[in-house]
This record gives C-alpha cells, structure tokens and sequence, in this order.
C-alpha cells in the first residue's frame, strides 16, 4: 500500500468505510443466532439433559445399587409436578441419583455444574488468549466464524449422545459453552467500529446509513479544519469516551456527566442487540417446547431441542458472515511480533503480556477494582442461578419438562422489555 492509499487510514487495511445498514444488521443477525444458546441451550435444555443422562447411568443415593428411572415418565398433565403421583415416592429427595467418574461419587445435579464450570475455566483462558487477534490484525472475523461454527456443531452432535457415552455430552457442552464466549467476545470487539464509523458520528446527525453499493463521499457538514482536529490517535482500540483535556473537572461537571455521542449510539446498538437476540430465543424456546411435548418428553426430545438449537445458531450465522465487514484492526506492534514462523504465538504472547500490565495498572485505580470484582460476581451469578435453578426444579420439585422451558420464556420477555424499553430507567 502506497502513501496515497494510506490518507486517511491509521494502518495499512484499515477499513474507514461508514456503517451500513447491511453491517449493522449483520452484527444484529449474530445475536439473533448465537443467543438462543445461552438462553435455551444454558438457561435451560443443556444442564437437564446433562443431569438426565448423567442419571440414566447412575444408582440411587439412598442405597448405592438400584438403578435410576431410565427415562421420563410421562403423565398427562405435562405442566404439573409428578411428585403427588401415587406410582412415585411422596418425597423427592428419595429420587436423588449419584454416578461414578474416576472412582469419585458425584450428584447427577452437580455433573452439570461441574461441567459448566470446567468450560467456565477453558473459556477465560481461551479468551485471555486471543485477545489480541480481537483487537489487532485481520482474524477477528475470521476467529468469529471459526467458533460459532464449532459451537453449533458441538450442540447439533449432541442429537447423537446416547446415557451410554453421558461423558461425550459433558466434552460437547465444555466446547460448545467456550466457543459461544470467545464468539461473543470477538462480536463485541465489532461495536466500537461500526459505532466509530456510523454515519450519525462521522457526518451530520441524523444521517441515513450508508448502504454497501453506495461509494462513501465527503458529507460531513464540518468543516475541513474542524474535521482535521479530532484526535489523531483515534484507533479500533481506543476507547469510545475520550477525556477531554482542555476543560477542569470540576464539582458541576462531576454532577452532571454528559455522555458522548459514541457512547449513547454503542448503548443504543447494544441494547437492541440483546433485545433481537432475546426475541429469537423465545421463539426458540416455545418452539423447542411444542418439540419435546410432541415426542414425549424423553431423553431424545432433549437431545433433539439441542439439535434445533445449534442447527438455529449455524443456519443465522451464514447472513452475519456475508454482512458483517472483516474491519481489521492495527498490527501488532514491532516489538511483539518475534514469531515469524507461528504468528499466532506472537498474539497469544502479547494478550498475556497485555494482562499483565493492565493487572499492574488497576492496582492503582480502587474504582475500577471494586466494579470488576462487583460484576464478576453479579455476572457468574446470573449465569448459576439460572442453571441451578432448572435444576432444582427438576430433581427437588419434580417439575415436567414443559414447564421447564416455560420458566426460561418468562424471563426471556422480562429481558426483552429491558432491552428494548431500558430508556425509561435512564436519568438525565
């Protein structure tokens, strides 16, 4: 790339095209897809079916030989407990089940957790890792593609996990689970961009987007002067809200902080990824729930709602990856790129490196350490509640399959109004 290229550009492939709307709604269309698996996959149908064959190959705890219930009973009311079922023990803690792995003795409630919390483990890792070819390089969409393919992949085969072979299921939840969060990791590097190079920042507010066939023109009504002050640092790493060293911070400003304009569009385009994300999964979900009703709620309908769950992430994963734009960022810098031979050594290097001294910096900044500790708690707690508490229902309260799914699209609709009418919480 010659010099004449490079006017305008921070880097060699650096893509300053304006967001379109066929970028955005790729970006949108990867919520739609990917989150009904946190949602119906987590949140619901995964754990039970883990539990289900975990305990299909387990004994009783009450007196370590009998074999537990094979599959599940069906009565005729699917919504209601089988737990007041004369053919069924009165007390639910007689149906607790336990199987054997590596001669330890482990609750079929708790195999789910504990699968869930070794991928919770190979995730951040994973994540901490490639952290950098989120940020740097010309592989974030690339990586995207990459597990979103394997995690869909991961939950379709689980259509052929039979109780026999329960720990290949615990394998495909660990790869399916770190692969839905490197996904979203790197879908979430995309937000700055599309925000950076949205018409509304770049020109005029209130400007159309621009659609793809359109060549991008000069339409800022900013003058040249004004349009060469801004900040020639600005990158796809800096950060949207750039502090503004020419005003004191004073008592008033500290009061009434004035959010930028890239900030309230990234709040906007988040919050309605999650909404359109929320949507699919209720749709999923009730869909998922007519299926397992229809084949009578046995240990293969699960299977085949798991199916259906990651043929929907695949199949709605193909228009994000027409759509949505490579945008590579800047290349490593000089210093970190010393593996010619395997370059991606070199990444995982720096992520690590990166770590480091971003751990060495917020020793120093009490705020910032009281918010990651906070949201590391309200974040892994949410994800263990709703779990857990699939869980509980099925083994302690003996609820039926359907009204299962029921509890996950109750709580999907309440985060839907969250998302799309979060506006009404907002103070000015």
């Amino acid at each position: 790339m010659d010099s004449d290229e490079l006017i305008g550009h921070k880097y060699p492939g650096d893509d300053t095209r304006p967001t379109s709307k066929k970028e955005l709604a790729g970006w949108y269309c990867y919520g739609w897809a990917a989150e009904v698996f946190t949602v119906c996959a987590m949140g619901s149908f995964l754990p039970i079916t883990l539990e289900q064959m975990a305990r299909d190959r387990g004994v009783l705890l009450s007196d370590k030989t009998t074999p537990c219930s094979a599959s599940w009973r069906v009565t005729s009311d699917l919504f209601t407990s089988a737990a007041s079922s004369p053919s069924r023990p009165s007390s639910p803690k007689t149906s607790q089940c336990v199987v054997y792995f590596l001669g330890m003795e482990i609750n079929t409630a708790s195999f789910a957790m504990y699968t869930f919390s070794v991928s919770v483990l190979i995730q951040s890792l994973l994540i901490i890792s490639m952290s950098g070819a989120a940020d740097h390089g010309v592989y974030r969409k690339t990586l995207l593609l990459v597990f979103a393919f394997l995690g869909a992949v991961s939950t379709m085969l689980f259509l052929g996990v039979v109780p026999q072979v329960y720990l290949l299921g615990a394998l495909l939840a660990i790869v399916a689970n770190t692969c839905f969060g490197a996904s979203f990791v790197l879908l979430n590097s995309f937000l700055p961009l599309l925000v950076r190079h949205h018409p509304a920042i770049q020109s005029t507010p209130g400007s159309p987007l621009i659609d793809d066939d359109v060549q991008p023109s000069n339409t800022s009504s900013e003058p040249r002067s004004s349009q060469s002050q801004r900040p020639s640092s600005m990158s796809s790493t800096s950060p949207l809200l750039q502090r503004d060293t020419t005003m004191p911070i004073d008592g008033s400003q500290l009061k009434s902080p004035r959010m930028s304009e890239e900030l309230q569009l990234s709040t906007r385009i988040s919050s309605n990824g999650i909404g359109i994300g929320y949507i699919g999964a209720v749709i999923l979900q009730i869909m998922s729930i007519l299926i397992i009703v229809a084949t009578g709620s046995t240990t293969f309908s699960l299977r085949l709602a798991l199916f259906g769950i990651g043929l929907w992430w695949l199949l709605f994963t193909v228009p994000a990856a027409m759509w949505l734009r490579p945008r590579p960022g800047p290349p490593l810098p000089t210093s970190a790129r010393d593996n010619k031979m395997w370059p991606w050594l070199s990444y995982i290097a720096f992520a690590w490196k990166s770590l480091g001294r971003t751990a060495l910096q917020a020793r120093h900044l009490k705020d910032v350490l009281i918010f990651l500790a906070v949201w590391f708690l309200l974040s892994d707690g949410i994800a263990t509640v709703s779990g857990t508490a699939v869980l509980f229902a099925k083994t302690q309260l003996d609820m039926k399959l359907a009204a299962l799914g029921l509890i996950n699209v109750i709580a999907m609709i309440s985060g839907v109004c969250g998302a799309f009418f979060g506006t009404i919480c907002r103070v000015d």
